[in-house]
C-alpha cells in the first residue's frame, strides 16, 4: 500500500472517530442540560408551584398548578377569607382541597397565628396523598356527637363511683372533644376528630370518634388508619357512625369500629386497622330504630387507654353499651331540632319600632392587608430556605 493510501485511510479514521466523540458529547451534553432543567424544574414545583384545588363552594376560581409565587399566595388568601366570612354555596361537612407539603406548611403557619381561624378552624391534612381538608360540621352532625358523647360521659360517671380498679380507672377518663391529633412524625399530618376520650396519663386518645356522611363516609377507613397506625396502636378503638343529611326517603343511619390489632405474619408483627364492626344499621331506611338484641355501640372500658397503661389495672371488665334505640333517637332528635332552626322553630315576635345598633369594628381591609403582608413574608422565608438546601447539596462522585 502507498503512503498515499496511508494518510488517506488516516485521515477518514481520525475524521470517523472525531464525529463519533463529538456525537458522544452532545448526547452527554444534552442529557446533563436535561438532568438540571429537571432538577430546576422539580425545585420551583416543589416550592412555588401551587397544587391547590378547592371546591366550587367557595366564590373565588380554583388555582390552577401555573399559578405561582404571589399569584399562589393571593388565592391562598382568597379561601381563607371565605372560610372566616362563611361565603360558601354548600353545606358538606367536609371540604377536600390538593395542597402540597410546602404549600402545607405556610398554610398552618397563617392558620396558627390567627386567633379566630386558631380557634374556629378544624382541619386535616393527609400528607400520603396531599390533602387537606375543612371540617365544617352541621347542626345534625354536631348535635348528634354531642348526645352520644353526653352518654358516653354518663356511662363513665356510673363505673367510676366507687373504689374497684375500674372506678379509679374510669375516674381519670374524660372526653376531649375535636382537640387536635398530631403525631411524633411530623410528616404524619393532623386531624382534629369529631370527639375523642383521653385518660390523663395517656400521650393519645384511647377512643376516637367520627360522625360522616357522603365524602367522609368514604373517607372513614382511611381515617382510622391514620389514628391507629400513626399513634403506634395507641388510639385503639375508632367509631365512625354514617348517615344521609336530612334525606327524605332513605334515612338508614349505621356504625362502624376498626380497633389495633397485632397480627402475625411471615416477616413478623403487623400492626392493622382491623374493622370489627362494619356498617352496623341503628336507623333503618324507613326511620325506625333496629330492635335486634345487641345491635348498638359497644365498648370495652380497657380501650379507653393504651393496653400498656390500661395492664397496671386488676379486672378491667365493665363495659359500655348504647343499645340502637338510644343512637335512632339522637339522631331523630338532632334532625328535628335542625329543621326548628330552619323552618319552622318558635321566636320571639319583633316590635314594629325596634331599632338594632351593631356595635363598630375594626376594618377587615386593614386587617387582610396585615395578614397578606405576613403570608409573604413566610412565603419568602420557605423559598431561601429551600434555595440554601438546593445550594447545600453536593453529588456523589462517580465510581471509577
Amino acid at each position: 500500500m502507498s503512503r498515499e493510501d496511508d494518510a488517506t485511510m488516516s485521515r477518514e479514521d481520525d475524521a470517523t472517530m472525531n464525529r463519533e466523540d463529538d456525537a458522544t458529547m452532545n448526547r452527554e451534553d444534552d442529557a446533563m442540560m436535561n438532568r438540571e432543567d429537571d432538577a430546576t424544574m422539580n425545585r420551583e414545583d416543589h416550592c412555588q408551584q401551587s397544587e391547590i384545588t378547592p371546591p366550587s363552594s367557595f366564590t373565588h376560581d380554583p388555582l390552577t398548578p401555573s399559578l405561582t409565587g404571589e399569584k399562589s399566595t393571593e388565592q391562598l388568601f382568597n379561601i381563607i377569607d371565605d372560610i372566616r366570612n362563611y361565603r360558601t354555596e354548600c353545606d358538606t361537612p367536609w371540604l377536600a382541597f390538593k395542597l402540597k407539603p410546602c404549600d402545607y406548611t405556610a398554610l398552618e403557619s397563617r392558620i396558627l397565628a390567627d386567633g379566630f381561624l386558631n380557634r374556629k378552624l378544624h382541619f386535616d391534612y393527609f400528607p400520603s396523598i396531599e390533602q387537606f381538608v375543612l371540617r365544617m360540621p352541621s347542626t345534625i352532625h354536631e348535635g348528634f356527637g354531642i348526645a352520644v358523647v353526653i352518654d358516653i360521659v354518663q356511662h363513665l360517671g356510673k363505673i367510676a363511683h366507687g373504689n374497684s380498679p375500674s372506678a379509679k380507672f374510669a375516674r381519670d377518663i374524660c372526653c376531649i372533644g375535636s382537640s387536635t391529633i398530631t403525631f411524633n412524625n411530623p410528616d404524619y399530618g393532623r386531624h382534629d376528630p369529631d370527639a375523642s376520650f383521653h385518660h390523663s396519663d395517656a400521650k393519645y386518645p384511647g377512643v376516637v370518634m367520627e360522625v360522616a356522611w357522603s365524602q367522609k363516609a368514604r373517607a372513614l377507613p382511611r381515617l382510622a388508619d391514620e389514628y391507629i397506625l400513626r399513634s403506634k396502636g395507641n388510639i385503639r378503638v375508632v367509631i365512625g357512625f354514617k348517615f344521609e343529611y336530612l334525606h327524605k326517603h332513605d334515612k338508614t343511619a349505621t356504625l362502624s369500629i376498626w380497633k389495633a390489632q397485632q397480627q402475625i405474619k411471615d416477616r413478623g408483627v403487623e400492626l392493622v386497622a382491623k374493622q370489627t364492626v362494619t356498617d352496623q344499621v341503628f336507623r333503618n331506611a324507613d326511620g325506625t330504630p333496629n330492635e335486634s338484641p345487641g345491635s348498638g355501640l359497644r365498648l370495652a372500658l380497657e380501650e379507653f387507654a393504651p393496653k400498656a397503661l390500661s395492664k397496671q389495672f386488676n379486672d378491667l371488665s365493665a363495659s359500655i353499651f348504647i343499645p340502637a334505640q338510644e343512637l335512632c333517637r339522637f339522631l331523630d332528635n338532632a334532625e328535628r331540632r335542625t329543621l326548628k332552626m330552619k323552618e319552622e322553630g318558635l321566636i320571639e315576635p319583633t316590635p314594629a319600632q325596634l331599632t338594632l345598633r351593631p356595635r363598630s369594628s375594626t376594618p377587615p381591609d386593614e386587617i387582610h392587608e396585615e395578614d397578606k403582608r405576613a403570608w409573604q413574608d413566610e412565603e419568602r422565608r420557605q423559598a431561601e430556605r429551600s434555595m440554601r438546601d438546593d445550594a447545600s447539596y453536593c453529588p456523589s462522585s462517580p465510581s471509577e
